[in-house]
């Protein structure tokens, strides 16, 4: 009976885990105001049952307003250990893993150029983050001398 048992939760195991893994090596963006862009607009791409809201990206973190409820999410750089391509149902789930292989935040679209779009901008963002912090003051000196 045990080995009943074990053949049937194997079975549920893997029947419940579809998902795919896409290999896929991270590039560097050369232009940091067009990362951060790109990172926006892939993010815009998000399923309708979590589509974002609002996006704002500081040099040690980006936050992520999405979903029905409005979820509040930070995704700090720091914690960002490493990003993972999946394909599941014909879409693409790009997960952003924490420490304790804890998930820090999931991007679900259709299209795998914009999955990887969305995992270079990360990692572009991650590792420049002097950058993000330059291009901010520049677009906030632009924004007084309008005024």
């Amino acid at each position: 009976m045990n080995i009943k048992i074990l053949v049937y939760f194997s079975f549920l195991f893997f029947m419940g885990c579809p998902a795919t893994h896409i290999p896929y090596e991270p590039q560097v963006f050369p232009d940091i105001s067009r990362t951060m862009n790109v990172l926006k607009e892939t993010l815009s791409y998000q399923v309708p049952k979590r589509i974002v809201r609002y996006v704002e990206i500081k040099p040690d973190y980006f936050k992520v307003i999405s979903g029905v409820r409005s979820t509040l999410t930070y995704i700090y750089f720091d914690d960002i250990q490493k990003i993972d391509l999946h394909e599941k149902r014909k879409r693409k789930v790009v997960t952003i893993w924490g420490d304790n292989h804890r998930a820090l935040y999931r991007l679900y679209v259709k299209d795998q150029a914009v999955a990887t779009d969305f995992i270079n901008a990360v990692h572009t963002l991650k590792n420049h983050r002097k950058e993000i912090e330059l291009e901010l003051n520049k677009s906030i000196d632009s924004t007084k001398k309008r005024k």
